[in-house]
């Protein structure tokens, strides 16, 4: 796929496009030997280029993992505590901010804020990807049976009409502007930014899916392939641009 476009959100104004060498420049932290520089990861620029053209990354999202890439190696810690409920958003940001400040000696009030959306991100999408591999909500066996499809439902009914254009461009049709497949459908791999079948498809504000009927979707044109339900295999879990 070719890399779209950077965007940034700063003070509420679009600024772009730039390239990534350009965010490279930008972003990346000057090392104590003014020759050198910490430079993004090759995951978090693979998954920056990767956005869909439409999708705007804020400028704190970024600047998350530029100021605070010496203490990324605990994110995954963090995630895994997140997911499994162990972690809550108030506890969870504390800790950050006294391991950052422990490892880098950054004193930063902000920087838990900063870092604290690459891991809700990461933390939905471990959640997801451990219900579906144990059978649990929407992908339990009676489940699928009475509820075969899924539909994607945007946070923000604003950003509807993008999400629509993102659908289409994965090879499917609206029905009523509603993003309804059944749940094995390959289309949701490529709707999402991460290659995952799986919400969250992007980071920021995106959206939830939620169950849908045959009689519920037939109601509004949907024509239901009658083959039994085959999920695919998932791969590994991986974390998302950290």
């Amino acid at each position: 796929m070719k890399p779209a476009p950077i965007y940034l959100l700063i003070e509420g104004e679009t600024d772009g496009p730039h390239a990534p060498a350009e965010i490279i420049d930008r972003f990346s932290p000057i090392d104590e030997d003014e020759n050198s520089k910490k430079t993004l990861s090759e995951n978090t620029l693979a998954c920056i280029e990767g956005m869909k053209g439409w999708r705007i990354l804020s400028e704190t999202l970024i600047y998350s993992y530029a100021k605070i890439l010496p203490a990324l190696p605990l994110a995954e810690e963090w995630i895994c505590q997140a997911a499994s409920g162990t972690l809550n958003l108030r506890d969870g940001k504390a800790e950050i901010r006294k391991t950052i400040n422990r490892t880098i000696g950054l004193d930063d009030w902000n920087a838990p804020d900063y870092l604290w959306q690459a891991i809700e991100t990461n933390y939905n999408l471990l959640r997801c990807h451990r219900e579906y591999l144990n059978g649990e909500q929407m992908w339990n066996k009676e489940v699928l049976d009475f509820y075969p499809l899924m539909e994607f439902v945007p946070f923000d009914k604003s950003s509807l009409p993008r999400w629509l254009e993102t659908w289409q461009m994965a090879g499917k049709s609206c029905f009523q502007n509603r993003m309804i497949a059944r749940k094995d459908d390959p289309c949701w791999k490529n709707f999402s930014d991460f290659d995952v079948p799986l919400a969250p498809f992007s980071f920021g504000r995106d959206g939830l899916l939620q169950s849908v009927s045959i009689l519920e979707a037939q109601q509004i044109g949907f024509v239901f392939d009658t083959s039994p339900i085959r999920l695919p295999e998932l791969p590994p879990f991986k974390i998302i641009g950290l």
